[in-house]
């Protein structure tokens, strides 16, 4: 176990994890395609994991305790499980080297982040249930994909300038950009969907 670099468990049914996991070495874990409704893992030590992923579950929130017991993970893939608005969003952005969460298709109503990891490259919101977008601090050339949620009233000033990209596809309004296809001195233009009504 102490040398063990990949433990794959996808796919098995599991419906609960609880006690001690320590490895100095593992660097994949993937839970995901499971049943699982509590992840009970603050006996864990696992500080050289790079990817966690635990998608096509069945949680609702997550243990404050992750970036406590993998502070070095770079990726964190939640997508399709039910998880919930929460505080434990704020401790995972404390994160320092967090490169991609993932947690599309879940059941999150509101996305107001005010401190997120500088490290951070990619925010996967789509599919929830999000009516408020706010990311007003980032660290530079993070892409926000927020497609298909319930967005209906937006001001870019609520993005930090550092976000380059934002998808919006599908939300009662779309303010998509992509600032390298912009051209200097451009700023993003939102348009009611399905119109060609351009918001101010």
């Amino acid at each position: 176990m102490k040398m063990l670099q990949t433990l794959d468990l996808h796919s098995i049914r599991i419906s609960r994890v609880q006690g001690a996991l320590v490895s100095n070495n593992l660097k994949f874990l993937d839970l995901s395609e499971n049943r699982i409704e509590t992840l009970d893992c603050c006996e864990w030590n696992i500080t050289s994991l790079n990817r966690f992923m635990l998608s096509s579950n069945e949680l609702v929130t997550l243990p404050s305790c992750l970036p406590l017991i993998m502070p070095n993970v770079n990726y964190l893939i939640f997508h399709t499980n039910a998880l919930t608005d929460g505080e434990s969003w704020y401790s995972l952005f404390t994160l320092e080297r967090l490169q991609q969460l993932d947690i599309s298709c879940n059941r999150l109503t509101k996305a107001v982040f005010d401190i997120i990891s500088q490290s951070l490259l990619v925010l996967d919101l789509q599919n929830n249930n999000i009516k408020v977008l706010s990311v007003p601090a980032a660290g530079k050339g993070l892409k926000v994909l927020a497609s298909f949620n319930s967005i209906d009233t937006f001001d870019i000033k609520s993005l930090s300038p550092n976000v380059t990209s934002l998808e919006m596809l599908g939300n009662p309004i779309d303010c998509t950009f992509d600032r390298a296809r912009m051209k200097i001195g451009q700023e993003p233009v939102c348009y009611i969907s399905n119109t060609s009504q351009i918001l101010n």
